[in-house]
């Protein structure tokens, strides 16, 4: 069984991504997740900080989690669906009224007219699927930031398990 966390996170990035300028595709999603794992990694700092009593502080996480959880619930109510994914399941009517609806959104928000959309070349070509790949280029500093959240995110999760340890040794 899948977690439910695990298909909310995929559900976001989609939705995020279809969201995206199309300039700059993998941008929007690649920063939601970057913002998603610093959060894992600086919450447990914060917690240790804001909430010292462990007697009644994990009632007040709990609750500061699930109210965040009802946002995020009420919030996605009134999330269209993306244009993208309406046109991969058939609804090509349904995509073209997301996309006016979003155009006409942007011509309210807007003080100049919008450009006429152009016809932009698409790559087909599947990119090197290498593990070298990671370690040139643009992808070398995103890895390196995500080894740090990654390690922080860690250490944020189980630092005090050690420390907990050693406590009772002592």
């Amino acid at each position: 069984m899948r977690s439910r966390r695990g298909r909310v996170s995929r559900v976001l990035a989609r939705s995020v991504r279809g969201g995206a300028l199309v300039r700059r595709p993998g941008h929007s999603p690649g920063w939601t997740i970057v913002c998603a794992f610093a959060g894992f990694a600086l919450v447990p700092v914060l917690a240790l900080h804001l909430v010292p009593d462990y007697g009644w502080g994990w009632r007040a996480l709990f609750v500061a989690g699930g109210i965040g959880g009802l946002l995020i619930g009420v919030m996605r109510r009134g999330l269209p669906d993306s244009g993208p994914w309406l046109v991969a399941q058939g609804r090509i009517e349904e995509a073209r009224a997301v996309v006016e609806a979003a155009e006409e959104l942007a011509t309210r928000r807007s003080t100049e007219p919008l450009a006429e959309p152009a016809a932009v070349a698409v790559d087909t070509r599947l990119p090197d699927p290498g593990i070298r790949r990671l370690f040139r280029g643009s992808a070398l500093p995103r890895l390196l930031l995500l080894s740090v959240l990654w390690f922080a995110y860690y250490v944020g999760n189980y630092a005090w398990l050690t420390l907990a340890a050693l406590e009772e040794d002592a």
